[in-house]
């Protein structure tokens, strides 16, 4: 006895084959669909993850440009405070200079009457003077005058040579 009874005709009945393939069709295509369906959900999670992170990079690339601006403001201002700390040396400087023209001024005027330095040179650390005398004694009193006197903190005696017109030439460095 056949195991398959069925009224309907032969033409009208469907294969299992058939039947067989389009179940499994049926879920492949649900399980393409939900692939589909995850796939998409991580991809639109990423895109707003890195959108995320990118909007986080930008902000700090905006920060560190204001913080380049700001930077380079200071730089700027350190630079004019470094011209003007020179420029205030130098205007010290110029004081020491014409402390030194004074000092040196009031040491010319302790020189014996008529009696001119030689060579004078005048530099920011120290001082250079050659001197000639025509007596021991005119030599002893300005060297004794040189010392009493508290403008020079130190004194050295460069050259001191007899010539022979009888005149004593005195090189001193004050310093």
């Amino acid at each position: 006895m056949p195991q398959n009874i069925n009224l309907l005709p032969q033409s009208r009945t469907l294969n299992t084959q058939v039947a067989l393939t389009a179940t499994r069709l049926t879920r492949l295509t649900i399980v393409v669909f939900i692939s589909f369906l995850i796939f998409g959900g991580l991809s639109i999670g990423f895109l707003f993850l890195g959108t995320n992170d990118l909007q986080k990079v930008q902000e700090q690339n905006d920060n560190l440009k204001l913080n380049i601006k700001s930077l380079q403001e200071a730089e700027q201002n350190l630079i004019l405070v470094r011209d003007r700390v020179g420029k205030i040396k130098t205007i010290i400087s110029e004081r020491s200079f014409e402390d030194k023209l004074a000092k040196i001024q009031n040491l010319m005027k302790r020189l014996p009457v008529g009696q001119e330095p030689k060579t004078l040179e005048i530099d920011i650390t120290r001082s250079r003077v050659s001197l000639n005398f025509e007596t021991s004694e005119s030599l002893a009193n300005f060297l004794r005058v040189l010392i009493e006197n508290d403008d020079y903190g130190q004194i050295e005696l460069n050259t001191l040579q007899f010539d022979i017109n009888g005149e004593y030439e005195v090189e001193l460095v004050l310093v």
